[in-house]
């Protein structure tokens, strides 16, 4: 479980107990927020922010011997969730996304410019 920015893991202390009965349910801090450590972040692009949280999301995948997961975000949770799946789609066998943050919404009427 991924939590929505300046979030923590207590976000999702109402839902837990019941995930848990249907599923093994881990959930962590991002780097800087909730109960985790304060890191000096040196980046200043969103790319590298991006890169810097779904980097903490493999780094702590790895860390718990994870090899598949359920991914499950909210807000900027499910943004950097999304991207995880993208850029490492062995790891992630499903995606959910809670109102997500940063995602555009486009109609199939849309013209996208690709015609």
């Amino acid at each position: 479980l991924i939590h929505g920015f300046g979030m923590g893991l207590a976000f999702w202390a109402r839902q837990l107990d019941e995930i848990a009965k249907h599923r093994r349910v881990l959930a962590f801090d991002l780097p800087g927020m909730g109960c985790s450590d304060r890191p000096k972040f040196t980046g200043s692009t969103p790319k590298e922010a991006e890169e810097y949280f779904v980097g903490a999301i493999h780094d702590w995948q790895a860390g718990m011997g994870i090899q598949q997961m359920v991914l499950v975000g909210h807000a900027f949770g499910a943004y950097l969730a999304a991207v995880y799946a993208l850029k490492y789609p062995k790891s992630v066998t499903q995606l959910l996304m809670s109102s997500p943050s940063g995602l555009e919404k486009y109609s199939r009427y849309e013209d996208h410019g690709d015609a």
